[in-house]
């Protein structure tokens, strides 16, 4: 366990909770975790995945975990993998896609959000002296093994829940962050996407000039999705040290004019009155004030704090 990643379990909650009240009027499922190995459903997803490792070295280890997951001794196995997140020093790409697609199987594990001992793992396999950052392509075969697994599949509040969470821990957990969450973004608005990259932040304007928002008023869970990514990208790229963050060969990416912020505020306004809250027999719309306060809380406020400091 890494001293220095300490995080509060109530705290935790508490944030994972407003996070569901957000969305807990829309479509998709507002549960963050999802059950993995308590049941045959999930012991067909982890037991592919610990089979499939590339290292020869860890056969004995990974032979052992499924012996203990099919005999139902769920806590042991997970207790042997997080070891293994302490331990283990990939040396390889496939050996690192497939170590961060066992680590994020055990953060989706039932309850295991709440778990510092899980995110500690989550921690230390983020930190490890190894970078494939400075490699596009790289990056994209990384995100999208992740993004194969099954507690992600039809499930952007998982995505972005999870962007959230690796973004902070290393230069390349930023990275993968960002990438999913341009790639979430595009797929919100209809756009396909083939690649995991960086995206120009002035991109974002070019497809919301296009977009007609009232498309969202019966799909107000994509507008949600929409708003999210805008809001998270947003404050990566306005953070003071992101500069420090990044390589220099990415750093276009990370950069806004003026231009833009306008842009985006002006947007941001004109959205804001179409789905502006009403009430009817003094009952809120939900979906309205949930899309209202993103706007309003997450991304005119910024707006307005960027506009003050020029």
């Amino acid at each position: 366990m890494n001293p220095g990643f300490v995080i509060e379990e109530q705290l935790l909650k508490d944030v994972d909770d407003l996070e569901n009240i957000r969305a807990a009027s829309f479509t998709e499922t507002p549960k963050t975790g999802i059950q993995l190995m308590h049941s045959v459903f999930s012991a067909n997803i982890i037991i592919p995945i610990l089979e499939a490792t590339p290292d020869p070295k860890l056969k004995s280890v990974v032979d052992k975990i499924i012996r203990e997951i099919r005999s139902s001794n769920i806590n042991l196995a997970r207790e042997h993998i997080r070891s293994l997140g302490q331990t283990y020093d990939p040396k390889t790409l496939n050996n690192l896609i497939w170590f961060y697609k066992l680590g994020t199987i055990e953060f989706f594990i039932e309850g295991s959000t709440y778990d510092v001992n899980v995110l500690n793992m989550l921690n230390n396999i983020f930190k490890i002296k190894i970078d494939f950052g400075n490699n596009p392509l790289h990056l994209h075969l990384i995100a999208n093994g992740i993004m194969e697994l099954e507690c992600f599949k039809n499930s952007n509040r998982n995505k972005i829940y999870y962007a959230k969470t690796v973004g902070n821990l290393s230069r390349l957990g930023l990275y993968l962050s960002v990438c999913i969450i341009w790639s979430v973004f595009f797929s919100s608005v209809g756009h396909k996407h083939k690649m995991y990259r960086f995206h120009k932040f002035s991109e974002i304007i070019s497809v919301i000039k296009k977009m007609d928002v009232n498309k969202f008023r019966d799909k107000q869970n994509d507008l949600y999705f929409v708003l999210e990514c805008i809001s998270f990208l947003l404050n990566i790229i306005t953070s003071k040290d992101i500069a420090n963050k990044v390589d220099l060969c990415y750093s276009d990416y990370f950069k806004y004019n003026h231009d833009d912020i306008i842009a985006l505020k002006n947007w941001c306004f004109s959205t804001n009155r179409i789905f502006h809250v009403k009430t009817n027999d003094n009952k809120c719309d939900l979906d309205n004030s949930i899309i209202s306060d993103i706007l309003d809380l997450d991304i005119i406020i910024v707006l307005e704090n960027l506009e003050s400091q020029e």
